[in-house]
């Protein structure tokens, strides 16, 4: 929105800045809709993090998440309603027919999208593993010395949708009931091997 006009409708697409947003609807007026992107209920002080969100989140006219697993967070743990708004699927700029022999894990790496579990299996295995990020500001993972995982860090839309469209496959390990990058390699011809636990499939 533009910050010095009066406008009918504000989204907030992460509570990260939804005291802005708050402050905007004060100044200006209209309907607030925040959005939450996730509920971070594994972060070492999330007690003060719940106490300050909540405040925040009750001054929205509508709470929207992006999945059922989020909606459920935020209904069990802020004790708050919200409707479930799932982000669109990007259109694919680079499509290959060629697969290569690597795995691919695609996103943060955050505790409970259990990384570990995923590395430790594809040391076993000794299978090639590709690690990349997306958007994150949390994409952090220890060296890794084995010769079979590449550790690419952030990559830009453009590199994801080529290791989307080369990967044998997507490891999807994350207790989501949903997830857009599953959707994306599928649209691509990717496989996706995923959890089967809590509601993932």
């Amino acid at each position: 929105v533009n910050k010095q006009d009066k406008t009918d409708l504000i989204y907030c697409n992460d509570t990260e800045h939804a005291l802005e947003a708050i402050k905007h609807k004060e100044k200006f007026g209209g309907k607030l809709i925040l959005n939450v992107l996730d509920v971070p209920h594994w972060i070492g002080n999330f007690e003060e993090h719940r106490y300050k969100t909540i405040p925040l989140l009750k001054q929205a006219d509508i709470i929207t998440c992006i999945s059922k697993t989020v909606q459920n967070r935020i209904s069990n743990i802020y004790n708050l309603e919200s409707s479930i708004l799932y982000p669109p699927v990007k259109t694919p700029n680079f499509i290959s027919t060629n697969k290569s022999d690597y795995f691919l894990y695609l996103g943060r790496l955050e505790k409970y999208k259990n990384p570990e579990l995923i590395v430790g299996v594809f040391n076993q295995l000794n299978l090639p593993l590709i690690i990349a990020g997306i958007g994150s500001q949390y994409f952090k993972i220890k060296a890794i010395s084995k010769s079979n995982i590449q550790v690419l860090g952030e990559v830009t839309e453009n590199q994801k949708w080529e290791l989307l469209s080369k990967a044998k496959a997507l490891i999807f390990f994350h207790e989501e009931d949903f997830g857009i990058v599953p959707v994306e390699a599928m649209a691509m011809g990717t496989p996706v091997i995923g959890l089967n636990r809590g509601g993932v499939s």
